[in-house]
């Protein structure tokens, strides 16, 4: 019996957890942080994503408590605030 040729490709996902398995960083919130640093907000990074503001700073804001570090430097008002006049 002939095995049809296909192309095959392997696949794999990497993130890393803490010691109770809660997701610390992966490829998710690798895009997150991405997203902000481009449109310069949380809430212009949600909505670019497709997820709600909500869902997007939760993410950030576990990560930032298991990691025990702070990653973004935040002001209300995002970007527009930080502008100079």
């Amino acid at each position: 019996m002939a095995i049809p040729s296909k192309r095959l490709y392997s696949r794999s996902k990497i993130w890393i957890e803490d010691a109770e398995g809660k997701v610390v960083f992966g490829s998710g919130r690798l895009r997150i942080l991405k997203a902000i640093q481009k449109t310069g907000s949380i809430h212009a990074a949600a909505k670019e994503l497709k997820m709600g503001y909500r869902a997007v700073w939760a993410r950030i804001h576990a990560t930032e408590k298991r990691l025990g570090i702070q990653l973004l430097e935040k002001q209300i008002g995002g970007a527009q605030a930080a502008a100079p006049d």
